[in-house]
């Protein structure tokens, strides 16, 4: 694994407000600093999210965050480096969290039922309800620290995954990873397509990427989309898996025309994503819960 620091001028790297060469520098540390393997959206397209949404949150959030970022012993990077965190996690001390990551629903099914497609309780609107509630928690103590900016990285990760299409696809194929699939020549599956390669085909691999995906979102649009119905999000994004994630799947192969044909479909999911994750750390910040309740 590839991995570089950067050395931030000043209390943090989310401070840095340099020249535009500065800028592009900072984001090209970061976007090596998150190189790994695919799993979820890729590092780089989480990264890609998080400076979304830190671009979009109040001054005050960014104080806030900071502070809750603060209560971690191994606090590293900034916001936007943290969020690929949770991928490393679930293969080592928060392996029970690994569920969260995604949803299954079933064929057949016309959206999200949380008493039937999360009866456990450990599917990624549960998460993204869960460590929110642990973020907004004061926090007495070393220990309710650490969880809390624990919870944080948890949080950004998740909400990113709920956008990606697959995480609530069928559970039949696990999402798509039972899809095999071929993209210029090498062999993949269809979850695998939608999490690294369509992406970065597409040029959003990476932070670098946040800027012009901002640019082009519509002021009504992200008035719509800053809302808590964690339910609309779910059906959002299964309904992205069932008319364009798995129809490419029809022949087996992806090739070019599909991949332009799906750049806006990508791109508005992640934009969903940034915006909505912005909105709830906002509301956090001022003391509000802003996720209507799933049951």
């Amino acid at each position: 694994m590839v991995r570089a620091r950067l050395i931030a001028v000043g209390s943090s790297a989310d401070d840095l407000n340099g020249s535009d060469a500065m800028r592009f520098l900072f984001i090209f540390l970061l976007t090596l600093s998150v190189a790994s393997p695919a799993r979820a959206w890729s590092g780089g397209v989480h990264a890609l999210i998080c400076e979304m949404a830190w671009q979009q949150i109040a001054p005050a959030t960014k104080q806030w965050l900071r502070e809750v970022r603060a209560g971690a012993h191994d606090l590293q990077g900034n916001f936007a480096q943290s969020c690929a965190w949770a991928d490393e996690a679930r293969f080592a001390e928060y392996h029970d969290t690994y569920e969260y990551h995604f949803l299954n629903l079933s064929r057949g099914a016309n959206g999200f039922d949380p008493a039937r497609d999360c009866p456990a309780f450990d599917c990624v609107p549960v998460a993204v309800h869960r460590y929110l509630r642990y973020v907004m928690n004061v926090a007495a103590s070393d220990r309710e620290r650490e969880r809390r900016a624990i919870a944080l990285r948890f949080l950004a990760h998740f909400v990113g995954d709920l956008h990606q299409p697959l995480h609530a696809g069928y559970g039949a194929d696990r999402g798509g990873n039972t899809i095999n699939m071929r993209y210029h020549g090498q062999a993949t599956n269809l979850h695998g397509l939608w999490d690294t390669d369509l992406p970065v085909a597409m040029g959003y691999g990476d932070a670098r990427a946040a800027y012009g995906l901002m640019a082009a979102q519509n002021a009504a649009d992200v008035a719509r989309w800053r809302q808590g119905d964690i339910k609309l999000w779910v059906n959002e994004s299964f309904a992205v898996a069932k008319n364009a994630a798995y129809p490419i799947a029809a022949d087996g192969q992806l090739d070019d025309a599909e991949v332009a044909r799906l750049k806006p479909v990508v791109a508005l999911q992640l934009q969903k994503a940034a915006v909505r994750l912005a909105w709830l750390l906002d509301e956090a910040a001022a003391g509000r819960f802003a996720l209507v309740p799933l049951w």
